[in-house]
């Protein structure tokens, strides 16, 4: 079964980037989704790789970003392997990072 929900972020959750000033975060949507979503809406991977059934392990925590966040925060780098930080209070442990897998296409 493929499931996905969306929520906001901010961008100052980004482990590696310093964060923006103050009033100036941008709201970024995060969607949850299990491995075969993309493969099913036939979003095209631009680097790295999608979500695996042993993604769901829990042992790392996995994310894929779209094209967009890609050149927007990372213009000339690949960000996959880059940490990030999201909060979602979803009783994931929030603090703890989650590692960028894969660049994906956008999608509306």
């Amino acid at each position: 079964m493929l499931r996905t929900f969306e929520t906001p972020f901010r961008s100052g959750c980004f482990f590696d980037r310093p964060p923006p000033p103050e009033g100036q975060e941008d709201d970024i949507a995060v969607r949850v989704v299990t491995p075969g979503y993309i493969e099913v809406l036939r979003v095209p991977i631009a680097s790295g790789r999608g979500l695996a059934p042993g993604d769901l392990d829990g042992v790392e925590r996995v994310a894929l970003v779209s094209q967009s966040l890609r050149d927007r925060y990372y213009p000339d780098q690949d960000p996959v392997g880059r940490r990030i930080r999201i909060d979602m209070n979803l009783g994931f442990g929030d603090e703890e990072p989650w590692t960028i897998v894969g660049v994906v296409g956008d999608v509306r």
